[in-house]
């Protein structure tokens, strides 16, 4: 993350947690990441922070906690996540609280990782709520006007909705905490968690951007107009990139369903402009951002590959293998989706599962009883497509390790759909 040209910064999204429950790669070793963390480690990422499934498992919030924690150091970043170290039986962050930090160009950044307020983590791990975090005494030290220490821009990023009038975003508490501090520093947010692609503004300097699901996108934002006075700035700016024109400007800023709502904006301008876009994750779209046109047979190299890059497709290929991720399940005559086709419909996943499930999860003795199957579609994570179903199509439609809890001669009246609101209170 480099100020990269006059007064102007570029940034791309970072890393934000989630490395888990999803693919093989990650999810055939015990404990899950055991080989697909190391494959993660090649990348340079500046700042990385923590997500939800790395802390619904104590053997995965350990594995990262000793290890891929350790390996980012100070840029892995987890603000409001700690977990209970064996080795000193106390409560430690997993990564750094904060992070303060100088650009090659000279920009001063302040960075925090926070998860939103998740509740479903494992009990050796603590997530800190954002209101509780903003009022200790760390953060306040870290947003003061401390003469020893300038901030030219805040970086907040996180397993969190980036935008603050949704339900469960805890982004809006944070911001409101550093604008009672600092009231025109430039904010820049990094979201994730509901897996779409959006963009919210603040206030005139302070947006956040959040890019899809799954590593499907590469989300852009530069800035123009951030005032520094350490900056070494290049006397022109760089050729060929897309150059901040926008001003932000702040729309439907509160919901009803907002946990944490933001302060109104200052009308005054503060004089930055922005520009975002979208990449989608995929070789053709980084050959063409990066002018690699050279056409090639399949299996040869392209100039677009590195050395580093053979290595790495090279370690993954082999670890495929050695976990049979390739191993033929069947074969799906059609391709059924989640949000594709109507709930119920045909096509729909769903249906299929509901099929799928009353003819397989059945005791023989007890073929003739009704039974009712109540799961959570949260259980499904992608299409499944049609064609070969291998070992590692198995992780990616369904990772889960759920257990059915079975309960026998439940009368109809108390578990029909009806019934449903008050069985779960």
């Amino acid at each position: 993350m480099n100020a990269c040209s006059v007064l102007n910064l570029t940034l791309t999204t970072c890393g934000k947690g989630d490395l888990h429950d999803g693919a093989g790669l990650s999810d055939a070793t015990l404990p899950d990441g055991l080989v697909s963390n190391p494959i993660f480690e090649n990348l340079d990422y500046d700042l990385l922070t923590i997500g939800n499934h790395e802390l619904y498992l104590s053997s995965v919030a350990y594995e990262t906690f000793s290890n891929f924690s350790k390996y980012y150091g100070d840029k892995y970043l987890t603000s409001n996540v700690q977990i209970l170290n064996p080795a000193t039986n106390a409560f430690e962050y997993i990564g750094y609280q904060y992070k303060y930090f100088t650009t090659p160009m000279g920009l001063r950044v302040m960075a925090f990782g926070v998860l939103f307020d998740f509740t479903g983590n494992t009990n050796v791990t603590i997530v800190t709520k954002a209101a509780s975090m903003v009022n200790q005494t760390w953060f306040r030290n870290a947003i003061s006007l401390n003469s020893s220490r300038p901030i030219d821009m805040f970086v907040v990023l996180g397993h969190n909705v980036v935008r603050p009038s949704t339900s469960g975003s805890t982004f809006g508490t944070i911001f409101n905490a550093i604008r009672a501090v600092r009231p025109t520093i430039p904010i820049q947010f990094f979201g994730g968690h509901s897996h779409i692609r959006d963009f919210a503004v603040f206030d005139s300097s302070s947006t956040g951007i959040e890019s899809g699901r799954y590593c499907e996108t590469v989300g852009w934002v530069a800035i123009s107009g951030i005032n520094s006075s350490s900056g070494t700035w290049p006397a022109s700016r760089p050729v060929g990139l897309p150059h901040p024109t926008q001003y932000a400007v702040k729309v439907n800023s509160t919901s009803a369903n907002s946990t944490s709502s933001v302060a109104p904006a200052s009308p005054t301008p503060t004089g930055l402009t922005y520009f975002r876009s979208y990449l989608d994750w995929n070789r053709r779209t980084f050959m063409y951002h990066t002018n690699v046109t050279h056409p090639s047979s399949f299996g040869s190299a392209l100039p677009f590959d590195t050395p580093k890059g053979v290595a790495v497709t090279n370690v993954i290929t082999s670890n495929r293998t050695a976990l049979n991720l390739s191993a033929l399940y069947g074969c799906a005559p059609q391709s059924w989706c989640q949000t594709c086709a109507p709930f119920n419909s045909p096509n729909n996943l769903f249906t299929l599962l509901g099929t799928a499930l009353v003819a397989t999860v059945v005791n023989p003795a007890r073929s003739t009883v009704p039974r009712m199957i109540i799961l959570n579609t949260g259980s499904v994570r992608y299409d499944l497509i049609q064609g070969p179903f291998t070992y590692d199509d198995s992780f990616i439609v369904s990772p889960f390790l759920d257990g059915f809890q079975f309960i026998p001669n439940v009368p109809y009246a108390w578990a029909s759909v009806s019934c449903i609101p008050q069985i779960k209170k």
